[in-house]
């Protein structure tokens, strides 16, 4: 590629302000996705070329399992559910309009989805299964919505904006808790920690801030480390470890200890540069596997990458199929299936989370 397709240029320029240009596609984002009681999820075969379960009309950048397996969501500027088994589509798209600078999350009862519109920056509320709007819209920010998450408890969902505050929502009277106090920078992601007491996000852009839900108060020193704009935050299974993604030309994962705020070891480093600007190997979405011993990433490059969260090595041979662009990704909940989406493809696919050798097709 010479130059960057116009929707990755776009799209950075859409979520990042005075040149600081966040790697990540205007649309629907899963962060903070749930659904019932655990079960078995349908494992891909361990061939090379991964099983593609369709493709978006638009941009996509964000992929999240049901909490048995079986339903997979993708969503960017639309949002769509697919049955893992039968390998199909469910249903009509959720989101019927383009959603800029907006997200979309599914809470813990498995039928609430939150969108976001950056043309009015409110947050709305559905029923998954029927499509209808539950309640009154959230409203509150004064500039675009950058990301939201629903708590594990599934009775607050939190969200960031280009206004620069965390705002928190009661999901039961639909109204606005008290506001955090500090600085966010808003386009990033953020994420509860799996007890619900802290909330991980961007601040200034590159640096990470840890938040008392309880106070709303930001406690201990920031996490710095990355050179480039924070694009993506999650936790580990037991709440120790924060992993973190930004749009560092190295390409790095960080992985921090949520205790001392330390970055743990050096970074994880692989992710190919690219002729994207602003993006030059960066990585847009890290996930952490089921056991927490495995992390997946997805680049900018359009490649998925294993990594051993113990000794920071990659594990076997990147998995190839997308095109260049922001690549979503995340585990089942046996952690057996990876899925994955392409920004730039539209494309939604399935892949064995097994380590593939180097060299193999």
């Amino acid at each position: 590629m010479v130059s960057a397709p116009l929707s990755i240029v776009a799209s950075m320029l859409a979520r990042a302000r005075l040149g600081e240009a966040l790697t990540a596609i205007v649309g629907v984002s899963l962060a903070g996705w749930a659904f019932g009681a655990c079960g078995n999820a349908p494992a891909v075969g361990d061939q090379g070329l991964p099983a593609v379960l369709g493709t978006h009309t638009g941009l996509v950048e964000s992929v999240a399992f049901s909490r048995d397996g079986r339903t997979l969501a993708s969503g960017g500027e639309e949002l769509r559910l697919w049955d893992v088994l039968a390998r199909k589509q469910i249903g009509e798209p959720l989101n019927k309009f383009v959603v800029l600078g907006g997200l979309g999350a599914f809470g813990r009862d498995g039928r609430t989805v939150a969108t976001a519109a950056a043309f009015d920056q409110a947050i709305r509320l559905w029923d998954g299964r029927t499509h209808k709007r539950l309640g009154q819209s959230l409203r509150g920010h004064t500039d675009s919505i950058g990301s939201v998450a629903f708590s594990p408890d599934g009775r607050t969902l939190a969200s960031t904006s280009f206004d620069e505050t965390i705002r928190l929502w009661s999901l039961r009277t639909n109204k606005q808790l008290a506001p955090f106090i500090g600085q966010a920078s808003g386009p990033a992601n953020l994420a509860f920690s799996p007890d619900g007491r802290t909330l991980a996000t961007s601040r200034r852009g590159r640096t990470i801030g840890l938040w008392d839900v309880r106070t709303r108060r930001r406690f201990g020193a920031d996490l710095i480390g990355h050179r480039g704009f924070v694009v993506d935050v999650v936790f580990s299974p037991d709440g120790r470890t924060l992993a973190s993604t930004g749009a560092d030309k190295d390409g790095t994962i960080r992985l921090w200890s949520v205790r001392t705020r330390k970055q743990l070891g050096r970074a994880l480093a692989g992710h190919e540069a690219t002729a994207a600007p602003f993006s030059q190997g960066g990585v847009t979405d890290v996930a952490f596997s089921p056991d927490g011993r495995t992390l997946a990433s997805g680049g900018v490059d359009g490649t998925i990458r294993l990594w051993s969260v113990r000794t920071h090595k990659q594990l076997g041979a990147p998995l190839r199929g997308h095109s260049e662009g922001f690549t979503g990704v995340a585990f089942s909940p046996d952690g057996r299936t990876l899925a994955s989406s392409g920004s730039e493809d539209g494309t939604v696919r399935l892949w064995s989370a097994r380590p593939r050798r180097r060299g193999s097709p």
